[in-house]
């Protein structure tokens, strides 16, 4: 399922049991749902929160990197969700401002989120409608490999087909937990336009 428990992933490890209120959602997101009131005074509420070990973790909430092992707890306003990245992954997100995931959009953005190494990502799209999600479908192999000072993101070419299916694409590559803007971009020899929010600590590459 999307949605499972912590004991799924880790069945030998006490806190998977303890910790009930927390979950992962896919294989890089770890999810915490927060039930308490916020404090009238400090306007926030507070959240214990347990980090598996194995890899680090990105709150994006609060913009900073969580070591894996430890446990933590951390405070949250009415306006802020309780979310964490495994460092490195790569996540598919709509395009900016969609109102319904029902209507159809040939926009997709691919967010990296920080952590050296190498990560791997597939990803699916069928005709939304259809029961003929085993057969008519088409994949997007994409890797990135970062270090302390670059990050390359692959994106291979689209494979499979499916009823339907736009041969254009409205690509974006979104890089989180940068505290500067990137000095450059570039998809082969061309130098491509960064766009960098210092609010949300990301760069946003659009490709052509």
């Amino acid at each position: 399922s999307l949605c499972r428990p912590m004991y799924y992933s880790y069945p030998e490890k006490n806190e998977a049991y303890e910790y009930k209120q927390q979950y992962m959602f896919g294989d890089n997101v770890l999810v915490a749902t927060v039930c308490q009131p916020v404090d009238t005074l400090s306007g926030v509420a507070a959240r214990d929160v347990w980090f598996p070990a194995g890899n680090d973790w990105y709150d994006m909430a609060h913009l900073q990197m969580i070591k894996g092992g430890s446990k933590k707890t951390l405070h949250y306003t009415i306006g802020e969700n309780c979310w964490f990245v495994m460092a490195g992954a790569i996540l598919p997100l709509a395009q900016e401002g969609i109102q319904s995931l029902q209507d159809k959009t040939n926009a997709l953005r691919i967010y990296v989120a920080p952590g050296k190494g190498r990560s791997t990502y597939r990803h699916y799209e069928d005709d939304g409608v259809s029961q003929a999600y085993d057969t008519d479908y088409a994949v997007t192999d994409i890797t990135k490999n970062a270090t302390s000072s670059s990050c390359t993101v692959s994106v291979a070419a689209r494979k499979g087909s499916y009823k339907g299916i736009d041969p254009q694409r409205d690509l974006t590559i979104v890089l989180g937990g940068l505290d500067r803007k990137p000095a450059s971009a570039k998809m082969g020899t061309a130098e491509l336009e960064v766009a960098y929010d210092p609010e949300t600590k990301e760069a946003s590459v659009k490709l052509p």
